[in-house]
């Protein structure tokens, strides 16, 4: 018997850690995603959209492989709706080597073309969706551990008669 209540006490003991350890993270990444979701929703709505062209590239220090593709940022030319012609380097594309000459869609902020941006799908529409649906996920894993009880373990084990975790003195 010593050796189910020392289980009973490792699981409420475990329990605890992962739920808090998920209520110190969830929010964390619930408001890193929800602020990705409301920047790119300022620029969709409030930008001006044109079509620009890759004129080159720059390799990032920490590149990547997606696809054969390798993660640079693309050295973009555009003219803006006063005629004007700007040129940046966009943060949210993928591109290939064979992309220069390419047209792509341009989004812009009037009062700072050089911030512009080119609409990835991937980085600029579903990544904050899904960093903000794993946080949720998250946060619902970390209230399941607070009120997981194994079934080879009796609930008055590890939950005491006021629904919080038992007494830890119990041997």
């Amino acid at each position: 018997m010593a050796g189910f209540h020392k289980n009973a006490r490792a699981q409420r003991l475990n329990n605890r850690a992962t739920y808090w350890l998920t209520r110190l993270v969830a929010p964390i990444t619930l408001i890193l995603g929800l602020s990705m979701i409301y920047e790119r929703g300022v620029a969709l709505f409030t930008f001006e959209r044109t079509e620009g062209v890759i004129i080159g590239a720059r390799y990032d220090d920490s590149s990547y492989s997606r696809l054969d593709s390798t993660r640079v940022s693309s050295h973009v030319h555009f003219t803006d709706m006063q005629g004007q012609e700007h040129v940046f380097f966009s943060v949210y594309s993928t591109a290939k080597s064979d992309d220069i000459g390419q047209t792509v869609p341009v989004l812009y902020n009037p009062d700072f073309p050089g911030e512009a941006v080119i609409p990835d799908f991937w980085d600029f529409y579903v990544q904050p969706i899904i960093i903000s649906l794993m946080s949720i996920l998250l946060w619902w894993f970390g209230t399941l551990a607070r009120t997981f009880v194994p079934p080879t373990l009796k609930p008055e084990d590890v939950l005491g008669p006021d629904g919080a975790f038992g007494d830890d003195n119990k041997r």
